[in-house]
């Protein structure tokens, strides 16, 4: 270490950290390391809280009222709430240590839901550390020592990956068994890409092709996507959006001539862009924005 992970673990319990994200409540009490250059014992005690226990090197025995286990360097245990255990550390034994509570404020199956229910239903035991909980404890040790600008917002994604990474450990590493929210159905999110980059390149001459190329599927897929969203052709959707555009730029942007607003619209010349337009609105863009003053 090139730090002192002591300190950092004294700058670290000072945050105040209270963390709601995805329906998932954390409020860490403390974060600690532990580091035993004898042999200590810390007697048989219980919390209202969780207590993650990852070990960093050496080796330690923990009592509980119903038995015990030895956890060594590369395992971490859960004291969940109402467990009493009691732990006897051995030289050389560093500990990290989160002590936090948890609260899901859905009933519903729901990924924050499913990480509690995980949590306070695991056994007592030694778990191994397939998730790299460790890493990411140390990596808020380091944030907490260092105090580089963001120091605090990282942290704070550090404890949510903390408690992700011990949930899928105990877990097993299996896949997700409950459903997250989403954006979109797939054509809606789809039709929203291919407006966004109509709007964004409104300035070009795009056609269907340049659309494919961009969303990397085929012009009849973005047809069907289109006719089915908005029901007309892609050429027609991409020309209803420069239509729209200038409209609103013929009345907001008063000091551009109707050349300037056709070349920025990507029309060839002024004589096609009063022809596009009139055959939309019914008289030609100088008329138009005439009536609108």
């Amino acid at each position: 270490m090139d730090f002192d992970i002591m300190k950092a673990s004294r700058g670290l319990s000072e945050l105040d950290l209270k963390i709601n994200t995805g329906n998932l409540g954390i409020n860490v009490l403390w974060f600690r390391a532990m580091q035993c250059n004898m042999d200590d014992v810390i007697e048989r005690h219980m919390h209202s809280t969780f207590e993650f226990h990852f070990v960093y090197a050496g080796s330690s025995r923990v009592e509980l009222d119903d038995g015990g286990f030895d956890i060594q360097a590369g395992e971490f245990y859960l004291a969940r709430p109402g467990v009493y255990h009691r732990q006897h550390n051995f030289k050389g034994y560093i500990e990290f240590s989160l002590n936090c509570e948890l609260s899901s404020d859905e009933e519903q199956e729901s990924e924050a839901e499913y990480i509690v229910d995980t949590l306070k239903n695991t056994g007592c035991k030694p778990y191994a550390d397939v998730a790299g909980a460790t890493n990411i404890f140390y990596k808020a040790l380091e944030e907490a020592h260092y105090k580089n600008a963001g120091f605090y917002n990282n942290i704070r994604s550090l404890t949510i990956m903390l408690i992700t990474a011990a949930a899928r450990a105990i877990d097993g590493l299996t896949p997700a068994r409950y459903t997250v929210p989403i954006k979109h159905k797939k054509i809606e999110y789809r039709f929203m890409q291919i407006s966004d980059y109509i709007r964004d390149n409104i300035s070009l001459p795009i056609s269907t092709t340049d659309i494919s190329h961009y969303m990397f599927l085929g012009e009849k897929q973005i047809s069907r996507i289109v006719s089915e969203a908005a029901g007309m052709t892609t050429k027609e959707l991409i020309q209803e959006f420069k239509f729209q555009k200038a409209k609103s730029m013929l009345i907001e942007r008063q000091d551009l001539t109707i050349r300037q607003i056709a070349e920025m619209l990507g029309f060839s010349s002024e004589y096609y862009f009063n022809q596009f337009f009139k055959r939309k609105e019914g008289y030609p863009p100088g008329v138009f924005r005439v009536n609108v003053r």
